[in-house]
């Protein structure tokens, strides 16, 4: 029993190493939509980490992490779509058409919420900006009545 337990462990093990080798779908590589939405999701969450835009202990509704996340699901849904590497499966067929229109839909409504958080962010940053420029402003008293 043992000597077939390892005849089908050094097996899979073989298959394991053979499918690392050749991956069985071709390339791995993105789709460069799915690669330049993923570079930027990842690239926006660090740059706000860095200048301290987004407040420690801030929550997931925070409209820059709201941002990076939408576009980091976003991303994935490209990716769902997009990275049919076969080119005997592309274009796909109806059934499977569907799928990648849907998943293309929802990658679309994540970058648009990822917009509306963005706008929300920079009228919030303006507003908090005025309030402070308001705020420094010299007061100027009222003249005295003649």
């Amino acid at each position: 029993m043992d000597a077939r337990i390892d005849e089908l462990n050094a097996l899979t093990n073989e298959a394991i190493h053979d499918q690392a080798e050749n991956p069985p779908f071709g390339e791995s590589e993105d789709h460069p939509l799915v690669e330049k939405a993923r570079d930027l999701a990842i690239s926006m969450h660090h740059a706000a980490e860095a200048a301290g835009w987004i407040p420690e202990g801030s929550p997931p509704e925070h409209p820059l992490n709201e941002a990076w996340s939408c576009i980091a699901t976003a991303s994935a849904k490209l990716a769902g779509a997009l990275n049919i590497h076969d080119p005997e499966y592309w274009p796909p067929a109806p059934l499977f058409a569907g799928h990648a229109l849907h998943r293309l839909k929802t990658a679309r409504r994540f970058l648009r919420d990822a917009l509306l958080a963005i706008e929300t962010a920079a009228a919030d940053h303006l507003s908090r900006r005025l309030d402070r420029l308001h705020r420094q402003r010299p007061q100027h008293r009222n003249p005295p009545p003649t």
